[in-house]
């Protein structure tokens, strides 16, 4: 954790790690958050670990592209980002 983000002065980061398997010549990916915000970050921090996975099979002779599997242990969205007024 970053010290310096507590108490909310700054953005502290969501993504607590990447796991990276190859079972049966391809390469799986398990991403890890301890929060997301699903209305302003969810599809980026997607992208990113997708693109991540393949970059590194693009690096790897005979390992294909495997299976993604994404776990976040606070998923939210936030009134004002819904469009919904209550």
């Amino acid at each position: 954790m970053d010290i310096k983000s507590l108490g909310g002065k700054r953005r502290i980061p969501c993504s607590m790690f990447y796991q990276l398997l190859i079972r049966e010549g391809k390469l799986d990916i398990y991403y890890i958050q301890r929060s997301c915000d699903f209305m302003t970050h969810w599809a980026n921090d997607v992208w990113q670990a997708v693109w991540l996975m393949k970059h590194i099979c693009g690096h790897l002779d005979g390992i294909e592209e495997g299976k993604f599997f994404h776990f976040i242990t606070s998923l939210h969205a936030f009134r004002k980002d819904t469009g919904i007024i209550f």
